[in-house]
């Protein structure tokens, strides 16, 4: 969080009123810089200063006026909200001037001029909201420009759209426009027309992968596969194709020569087939096979022998490369390709494949010879890599944002317990403080779930009521539904208490409600109830066979559009969403599966199209009763006697509010903003020093780094380390004389341990 104060740029030429803008602002943002302005020469001086936050001008100004002064700012500072008082009866020029990017327009008269604070705070948001757009804005520009495979948008007649570098680079374009002039005709390979964009293909698919020979604009002809997919719009109707495009030339190569390799070699492990070259119905049949192709297919070579290999072929055999097999094998040419073959016990496997004519020595094609190569592993491999890829990268920007992200809550809880604290229960704002701290707690949930989806964190699982969480979970989604879908709680039946972390699962049941929602655009019922124990198996078991544990569940339900079916083996995967672009990012389900498969639970999902979907979440039971909270958790720790405390924290909000919080129960407290202030603090108060918390990023110095020296010297003081990230639990310390607290946290709960820690002496206590 930036430390720099909110400047504004005032433009009036009325004295008054610039002195009841001002105070108005004031009131609004205490620490604001305000710049006034009343002629020209002070406008160009601004102006060429910049730095503002916030513009605020009049429309009738003795040298200019309102319209203009929009104009020049819009400009030179495009992302600077502006707002503009106007006279009573000039709303229309108002309304000219948010064409032309006001944000919002004050008429200048008593009755409205309080507005300007609230005007004045949602411009400041929508321009946070503007600046965020402009910069992911960038971000995808260069990921497409610096991204090394081709990437491409192309209309449906076939002209390409946009291209990035890589993809003109590969075929040898200089610009876009080269390529638009020269596709598809200069591309086309010899005896092969581009099927692109794929306007032949299935009508009732979207996604299409493939690989062609293509032309580059220097003749040289290259391979490339092909990832396409058809954009509709809300309405179904195609709008366009995008996709991504791989030279493929090397690979294809080196597996061309491969497979020429253990073509002669009669016991390797790929397949290899002999046939006659007799190509009419019911085409040629089979004289010899390997033992790889007895491995590969699970028939025996007498059981094929004089038979087709059609035999193999099934539903996802794909049809377009067997008749270009075909018409290569009629020219005399050798052919490679890849499909989907079946196994004698009907299991599917992905075969590539190459045959060569075999000639007489009168030249004549007499019997093709078929190398084949069980393929299955390899393409899961690159899903998996894939899967991998994605993982990384939600890792990557998960602990990124944990500890900023972490930070801020901590502030909110602080300020939430202070306010509590000087509340009477009854007191309205008491319950909108806890659901404040309800949220808070939700929102740390979402980094810590991303942050276990990604294996960058543990987990704290313990005995949990599926009941409570349900209810607790009931009261924030009364917030996020709309009118129109109504909520359904079934909390009845016996105990049902699962082994799991918290925040976790109140971010399942989040992240499940939430699509529930989307699927009902028209209203309908959310459901959610819980499961009675059953013996169900871990998604992660590894055993075979693996054994049924016993687990409860919770059950969420609605009656929205349900699942398309061949959606369905999808959902799970990271960035894989239905919905329409710019609502859903693909991550909510991924993170429920990554929660599930950590907490050794397991997923069922029922979906009819058009009808419902109801997702069950089963969680290893747990023998044991939750913990209650006790007395202590509801009644103040015993007070400080002046013991001191030396704290250290970068983050002036948390170092503020966790010293008020300490310094209020009754101890002195020492608070340094980097490393090299704690140790010179330490060493002016080590023979007084009783505790010493400090978060383990400081500046200049890390606190880990700084405890070692203490240790070293034969300190044995207490230690409590805060800290944002993910990056270090208890056990990793090696020193039982410190203990490790993760941010957010409640402040009162910090305040109960430092006191336990300085009653206990030297020894560290646990937390609570």
């Amino acid at each position: 969080m930036s430390s720099r104060p909110l400047s504004i740029l005032l433009i009036d030429d009325n004295p008054a009123d610039r002195m009841l803008t001002a105070r108005e602002l004031a009131h609004e943002f205490p620490d604001v810089e305000i710049e006034q302005v009343f002629d020209r020469e002070g406008l160009d001086g601004a102006m060429q200063r910049g730095g503002f936050d916030l513009i605020i001008t009049d429309f009738h100004l003795r040298w200019s006026d309102g319209l203009h002064i929009v104009s020049e700012v819009r400009d030179r500072f495009p992302l600077i909200p502006i707002i503009m008082f106007t006279g009573t009866g000039n709303e229309q020029i108002a309304v000219e001037a948010m064409k032309a990017g006001l944000d919002d327009y004050i008429v200048k008269a008593p009755q409205h001029f309080r507005r300007l604070r609230t005007a004045a705070r949602m411009a400041l948001d929508r321009a946070a909201q503007r600046r965020a757009m402009h910069l992911a804005e960038e971000r995808y520009r260069k990921l497409f420009d610096d991204v090394p495979i081709g990437i491409y948008q192309m209309s449906l007649d076939g002209r390409f759209i946009h291209a990035n570098p890589a993809l003109l680079q590969m075929l040898g374009a200089a610009n876009l426009d080269e390529l638009v002039s020269a596709f598809p005709e200069r591309f086309a390979a010899e005896s092969f027309q581009p099927n692109w964009p794929p306007t032949a293909f299935d009508d009732r698919r979207d996604d299409h992968v493939f690989e062609m020979p293509m032309r580059r604009l220097d003749g040289d002809v290259i391979f490339v596969r092909v990832t396409d997919r058809l954009i509709r719009n809300a309405q179904g109707q195609p709008l366009y194709h995008e996709g991504i495009a791989e030279d493929i030339s090397d690979r294809r190569h080196r597996e061309e020569q491969l497979r020429l390799l253990v073509a002669a070699i009669d016991g390797a492990d790929e397949a290899l087939v002999i046939t006659d070259a007799d190509l009419e119905p019911p085409g040629p049949r089979i004289s010899f096979a390997n033992r790889g192709f007895e491995r590969m297919t699970g028939y025996s070579a007498d059981e094929v022998i004089g038979r087709s290999p059609r035999l193999l072929q099934g539903p996802a055999t794909d049809r377009r490369v067997l008749e270009q097999m075909k018409a290569q094998l009629q020219a005399g040419r050798v052919c490679a390709g890849s499909t989907v073959n079946y196994r004698k016990d009907g299991t599917a496997y992905h075969v590539e494949w190459n045959i060569a004519p075999i000639r007489d020595a009168d030249g004549r094609v007499t019997h093709f010879l078929s190398v084949q190569r069980d393929v299955t592993q390899r393409v899961q491999m690159e899903d998996q890599v894939r899967q991998s890829q994605k993982l990384e990268a939600v890792g990557q920007l998960a602990s990124g944002i944990a500890h900023d992200f972490n930070n801020m809550l901590t502030v909110i809880f602080g300020n939430c317990s202070l306010a509590k604290a000087a509340l009477a229960p009854e007191n309205p704002a008491f319950a909108a403080l806890e659901q404040i701290e309800l949220a808070a707690q939700q929102a740390s949930g979402i980094t810590r779930a991303l942050l276990t989806f990604a294996c960058r964190t543990p987990t704290e699982k313990r005995p949990v009521d599926l009941r409570t969480e349900v209810r607790e979970a009931a009261l924030m989604l009364q917030r996020l539904l709309p009118a129109g879908v109504s909520l359904h709680i079934d909390d009845s039946g016996p105990p049902a208490i699962a082994f799991a972390d918290r925040t976790q699962l109140q971010q399942i049941i989040l992240n499940l409600a939430v699509n529930a929602r989307d699927a009902m655009p028209r209203g309908g019922t959310l459901r959610i109830g819980l499961l009675p124990t059953a013996n169900k198996v871990p998604m992660n078991a590894v055993e075979e066979p693996a054994t049924p544990v016993p687990m409860v569940g919770i059950r969420v339900q609605d009656d929205g559009e349900g699942i398309a079916p061949e959606s369905l083996s999808r959902i799970f995967d990271p960035f894989f969403t239905t919905k329409p672009r710019g609502k859903g990012t693909g991550l909510g389900l991924a993170v429920v599966h990554g929660i599930v498969t950590d907490h050794g639970g397991r997923i069922e999902v029922e979906s009819v199209a058009g009808e419902q979907t109801t997702f069950s979440i089963w969680l290893p039971r747990s023998e044991h009763v939750p913990d209650v909270v006790d007395s202590e958790g509801v009644v103040a720790p015993p007070r400080g006697r002046g013991e001191l405390i030396l704290l250290a924290e970068d983050h002036s909000y948390v170092r503020e509010i966790i010293a008020a919080a300490l310094t209020a129960a009754g101890y002195e407290v020492t608070a340094v903003r980097d490393g090299n202030e704690l140790m010179n603090a330490y060493r002016d108060s080590c023979d007084r020093l009783r505790l010493m918390v400090f978060d383990i990023d400081l500046p200049k110095r890390s606190g880990l780094d700084c405890l070692r020296e203490i240790r070293a010297a034969g300190d044995a003081t207490p230690a409590m380390i805060i800290t944002g990230a993910a990056s270090i639990a208890e056990h990793e310390l090696h020193d039982p004389r410190s203990i490790v607290m993760h941010k957010p946290f409640p402040i009162p709960e910090l305040v109960r341990t430092a006191a336990r820690i300085i009653a206990r002496g030297s020894a560290a206590a646990p937390m609570a």
